[in-house]
C-alpha cells in the first residue's frame, strides 16, 4: 500500500477530546486602576452675599482652585462638592469591561459626636474646573451611594459601579456630586491640597 492511499480513522470516542483541544481566544487580563480625581470644586447656592464672587453673587462663585471642598445645607445655602475622574481608556464606550468602581473620599472626616450621612449623586462630566459655579454647573442626578460617617470618623469607601458603567457607555469621564440631606456642614481637602478623592476601577 502506498503512503498516499494510507488513511487513519480514529475511533469516534476520541472526537470530543480533539474538539476540546482546539485553541480558543483568551480574554484580556484583569487590571485594577487607582485613579485620583483630576478636577474638583465647590458649588454654592446661597441667598447670602459672597464678597469674593462677581456681583457678590454666591451662585457665580468659582471655587475650582480652592484647597478645601465644602458640603452643607442650611436655611440660606445649599453647598455641594463636585468631583471628576477620567476612566481608563479601555472602558470608553465599553461599559461591559468595567467590573467594579469604588469611591474613596480622602480627607473627609466627621467632627461631630453623632453619625452623619452624605449622598453621592450622579452628574455630567462636562464641566470645567476653572469656570464651574452654581449657575453653569451640571445638574444633580440620582443618588448612587451614601457616605455614612460615624461620629469622629471617616466614611468607608462606597461602590459606585452602576454609575461608572453608565459613564463608560458615554465616554471616559465620570463625575459625582456630594451633598448633605440634613442641616450640617463639612469641609475637607481638595485635590489642590494634595488629597484628591480616589476611584478604584477594576476592568477586564
Amino acid at each position: 500500500m502506498s503512503a498516499k492511499s494510507l488513511r487513519v480513522v480514529l475511533p469516534a470516542i476520541l472526537w470530543p477530546a480533539i474538539v476540546l483541544a482546539t485553541p480558543h481566544t483568551v480574554s484580556a487580563a484583569a487590571q485594577s486602576y487607582d485613579l485620583a480625581a483630576f478636577k474638583d470644586a465647590t458649588l454654592m447656592r446661597a441667598t447670602v452675599l459672597c464678597p469674593d464672587a462677581p456681583d457678590n453673587d454666591c451662585y457665580q462663585h468659582r471655587l475650582g482652585t480652592d484647597t478645601r471642598l465644602k458640603v452643607s445645607t442650611s436655611g440660606q445655602a445649599i453647598v455641594t462638592a463636585i468631583i471628576g475622574f477620567m476612566l481608563p481608556d479601555e472602558t470608553a464606550q465599553k461599559p461591559g469591561r468595567v467590573d467594579r468602581c469604588v469611591l474613596t473620599m480622602v480627607g473627609l472626616k466627621n467632627p461631630s459626636p453623632r453619625s452623619e450621612t452624605l449622598y453621592v449623586k450622579a452628574t455630567s462630566p462636562a464641566w470645567d474646573e476653572a469656570s464651574v459655579n452654581a449657575m453653569n454647573g451640571p445638574s444633580e442626578g440620582n443618588i448612587i451611594g451614601a457616605l455614612v460617617l460615624p461620629a469622629n470618623s471617616s466614611p468607608q469607601p462606597i461602590d459606585v459601579t452602576p454609575a461608572c458603567k453608565v459613564s463608560a457607555s458615554l465616554g471616559s469621564g465620570f463625575s459625582v456630586l456630594v451633598t448633605t440631606p440634613a442641616i450640617s456642614y463639612f469641609e475637607f481637602p481638595s485635590k489642590d491640597a494634595g488629597q484628591p478623592a480616589r476611584l478604584q476601577v477594576d476592568v477586564h
